[in-house]
């Protein structure tokens, strides 16, 4: 679905039913995301499901092993020390 918040930024969601609960997943934000991707990534998040995967948690762990941003003061120490 397609939920238009107040100030009228628009985003895709998912509402799935893992465990016995209900969780919605946020797909992306339109127009950046069409509504084909939107559709590609719900049906691999129902296929998750089927399987018995939590796509949920499996979103988290890509999250989490993405790389770090850093800041601009860490970057100019870091530029600092290498060229020292």
């Amino acid at each position: 679905m397609l939920w238009v918040s107040k100030t009228g930024a628009r985003t895709w969601v998912q509402r799935i039913r893992y465990d016995g609960k209900r969780h919605d997943i946020g797909l992306g934000g339109f127009p950046v995301i069409s509504l084909g991707d939107a559709r590609e990534t719900a049906l691999e998040n129902k296929r998750a499901v089927a399987r018995g995967e939590n796509p949920i948690n499996e979103k988290r762990k890509a999250k989490e092993a993405a790389p770090k941003r850093i800041t601009f003061a860490e970057a100019t120490r870091k530029a600092h020390a290498e060229l020292s």
